[in-house]
């Protein structure tokens, strides 16, 4: 109903200044004034009714798309857009990413592997682009062998987005495969990367693993945890994983990141939203 509100709305407004600006001059100069104008500008008249006209089409062509998303109908989102962009080829960035955060949202990731075989022919770069998005199914997929496969393609790729996130993917299929040593590497390298802090918290918990065994990565743990402490506060850690929202990965690994603060924080780690209930109890 708000989209029909805004639409309606939008071709109201537009209407009216339009017809208030262009016939003010007849009311304040008279006509004869109005006709000299009208004769000087009418192509002014003609390239608002283009652009009006051309609105309204765009409009009315994607009125399923955004009636859908108002809705939150997903389901009914999906298949309309698994139709546009997987069955018709039409390949619009904005349909893309909505497809790939819906799918997510339904547990229906199996269409993401769909549309990446569609892009991997057409347009790689969207891939590219989408890196965490298309990781998801890879992630949890169960199939380490080809996660490390795709985050090593596209880790070789330039123009990746999200690379210091797509570097623990690849270490962390190389853990499940128990390819400890070059999962060590990885995770050494995204630390001398100096990437955002969940990244950070993320590979300092795995490295943990190696402590027990090797006293250099024991100490590079102990170094950097101490060092991040510094900055990073339990209340500062809350507020970043606030504006991680938007980041889909974050979303999908949040009780690994939770577990992860746990053990960064220690008893303290607690966000203050939970440790606020804990006391009310």
């Amino acid at each position: 109903m708000k989209f029909k509100i805004i639409f309606l709305l939008f071709n109201i407004v537009l209407l009216f200044s339009f017809v208030f600006i262009f016939l003010s001059p007849l009311f304040i100069f008279g006509e004869e004034t109005f006709t000299f104008l009208l004769k000087e500008n009418y192509y002014i008249a003609i390239i608002f009714s283009v652009f009006l006209i051309f609105f309204n089409i765009y409009f009315f062509k994607n009125w399923k798309f955004y009636s859908y998303l108002e809705r939150e109908d997903w389901n009914a989102l999906i298949a309309f857009l698994e139709e546009t962009i997987l069955r018709k080829g039409k390949l619009r960035k904005s349909y893309i990413k909505v497809f790939l955060n819906a799918t997510i949202v339904t547990s229906q990731i199996g269409k993401i592997q769909e549309l990446e075989r569609l892009l991997a022919v057409k347009k790689p770069a969207i891939i590219r682009q989408y890196s965490t998005q298309f990781s998801i199914p890879y992630l949890l997929g169960g199939k380490p062998e080809d996660a490390e496969s795709f985050f090593a393609s596209l880790l070789s790729q330039a123009g990746t987005c999200d690379r210091d996130w797509i570097r623990w993917n690849l270490a962390f299929s190389l853990l499940q495969q128990n390819k400890t040593d070059q999962a060590q590497k990885e995770l050494s390298g995204i630390l001398e990367a100096r990437p955002e802090f969940p990244v950070v918290l993320l590979t300092l918990y795995m490295l943990e693993s190696y402590s027990a065994r090797d006293k250099n990565v024991e100490q590079i743990v102990a170094n950097e945890k101490e060092q991040y402490r510094k900055s990073m506060t339990p209340g500062k850690w809350t507020q970043l994983k606030s504006s991680r929202k938007q980041n889909i990965e974050s979303l999908i690994l949040s009780q690994i990141l939770s577990d992860a603060a746990a053990w960064f924080f220690g008893e303290t780690g607690k966000p203050d939203d939970e440790t606020t209930a804990d006391a009310e109890a």
